[in-house]
């Protein structure tokens, strides 16, 4: 089991989304532009997922229909468990080692 750090900053917004800036901050006619995904957004769970869902299907991970929270690799024999931010991989300590390594490339892993 591994947790990715920053988990819901990886995803860009696909539509815009502005913010009025903080106190001390702000200036007439300005407002702060959201260019990614934020903890605390009603839309950050579903970016992360897709996020992660978009990745694991470049590596070949399909999500189980009955869940989508679970993906499974056939060709490694990889079930993949998402929670969040929280990823599971219930296959060999091996496969676990490499699955590992390749997530290390999209993200940084606690």
């Amino acid at each position: 089991m591994w947790d990715v750090d920053s988990a819901y900053l990886h995803r860009k917004i696909e539509h815009k989304l502005y913010v009025d800036l903080p106190e001390g901050y702000r200036r007439p006619g300005k407002a702060g532009k959201f260019n990614k995904a934020l903890y605390g957004l009603s839309k950050a769970v579903q970016l992360r997922h897709k996020d992660l869902e978009d990745k694991l299907k470049s590596l070949g991970f399909t999500p189980l229909r009955s869940d989508t929270g679970v993906s499974l690799n056939k060709s490694l024999t990889i079930f993949m468990a998402i929670d969040v931010d929280d990823q599971t991989g219930i296959c060999s300590s091996e496969e676990e080692l490499r699955l590992k390594a390749v997530i290390q490339k999209f993200y940084k892993i606690k």
